[in-house]
């Protein structure tokens, strides 16, 4: 157990389901969807990705929807020039982000409205290669073969996002409602990138 659900009554259902992992200043830093709409939680672990985790701020750090963003699937990103810390995140066709103070537990700014196109569904998930801003995102709906991952690029963590097109979609040969995803790089593998993404048999 990574996390005690137990130790999270804000949470409407005791989820904490698509969570983001980042590290900062030799802490390991949460990011969950608390229950369907409850908010976005923050965990903090001393010891590793692994966890254990425990609940850092005892409330949701995301307690209502911003622009309409329902609060789900957080994505913390942290820029490997600057060093700031952002978290993007969103439902219900809008996407926002907001940056992140040195502590990981709270927000320096105000929240940004990037839905980078009205078919954004959720899943919000931003890469930097090569000094290009990809911005990644689940479209269509989640339980058939519409679902999909497609993909954006900017120059700065705000936007805007020029759409490029699909990343993954469905292969009847594996399953179908091929999203929701994440993108790893294979560390001393020069630029090689790896996806993981969830689907339906």
């Amino acid at each position: 157990k990574i996390l005690d659900l137990a130790q999270i009554p804000w949470s409407t259902n005791f989820a904490a389901w698509a969570p983001s992992v980042c590290t900062k200043s030799g802490k390991y830093y949460m990011y969950f969807s608390a229950g369907d709409g409850a908010g976005i939680g923050v965990a903090v672990s001393d010891t590793g990705p692994g966890g254990p985790f425990r609940d850092l701020i005892q409330r949701p750090l995301v307690p209502f929807y911003p622009f309409g963003a329902q609060p789900i699937d957080p994505h913390c990103f942290i820029d490997d020039k600057s060093g700031r810390a952002y978290l993007y995140f969103g439902g219900h066709n809008k996407c926002v982000v907001a940056r992140l103070t040195p502590t990981m537990q709270a927000f320096i700014t105000d929240y940004f409205d990037i839905t980078p196109r009205e078919e954004f569904v959720e899943g919000a998930f931003m890469v930097k290669r090569k000094g290009i801003y990809y911005l990644m995102w689940s479209e269509g709906k989640w339980g058939d073969y519409t679902y999909r991952t497609v993909y954006g690029i900017g120059d700065n963590p705000y936007g805007p996002f020029t759409y490029k097109g699909p990343v993954l979609e469905q292969n009847w040969s594996i399953g179908s409602s091929a999203g929701h995803h994440s993108v790893l790089q294979v560390p001393d593998r020069n630029d090689t990138w790896v996806i993981c993404y969830h689907r339906r048999p």
